[in-house]
């Protein structure tokens, strides 16, 4: 089989808009939930990057998604007693080492940012970690079960992690079980 035979890889996500557009687009797909965006509000940032809640699309409402990216609903349309999934999202540096295969030879690394993001996220949710393109290269963690130790913090107090998150922190120094 050539090159040009095979399925081509859906491109790297790489943004909040298209994490979004993925979430919706499998949601509407299959006919239930929906992803929300917060608006970009400081009190909205603690709450994290978007709420996923239940909702059972219409044909009309999937059309109208497909055609024009229009979420069928918004804040304003859910009933007080909706139960919601918060959740942010954060795009790490990743750096592939070896072989290429991906398998076990990478290094995730907190940018600045996405530890600015992780510390002001204040309530429960799914922390969403987008490694790579694929369902296997996004991990989820529940924002209880993360626990930023002091030397973490100290290496981003001062100032010592690059924006590329070359000089970051690995994540799995910054991610661990919070004792019961």
């Amino acid at each position: 089989m050539s090159n040009t035979d095979k399925e081509q890889s859906p491109p790297p996500i790489k943004t909040l808009k298209q994490y979004y557009e993925m979430i919706m687009d499998e949601s509407a797909a299959k006919g239930s939930g929906i992803l929300l965006p917060f608006p970009p509000d400081e009190y909205f940032n603690t709450l994290g990057d978007f709420a996923y809640t239940e909702h059972t699309w219409t044909e009309p409402q999937k059309h109208a998604w497909k055609q024009s990216r229009t979420p069928p609903i918004t804040f304003t349309d859910l009933p007080d007693t909706a139960k919601m999934v918060m959740q942010t999202v954060h795009f790490p540096y990743v750096r592939h080492r070896g072989d290429g295969s991906r398998q076990l030879d990478q290094e995730v690394r907190l940018t600045p940012a996405d530890f600015r993001k992780l510390e002001r996220t204040t309530q429960p949710g799914i922390g969403v970690w987008v490694l790579g393109v694929g369902e296997c290269d996004v991990l989820m963690i529940p924002s209880l079960e993360i626990v930023i130790e002091d030397g973490v913090r100290r290496v981003y107090a001062e100032g010592r992690a690059r924006e590329d998150g070359a000089d970051g922190v690995l994540l799995s120094m910054c991610l661990r079980r919070r004792e019961a």
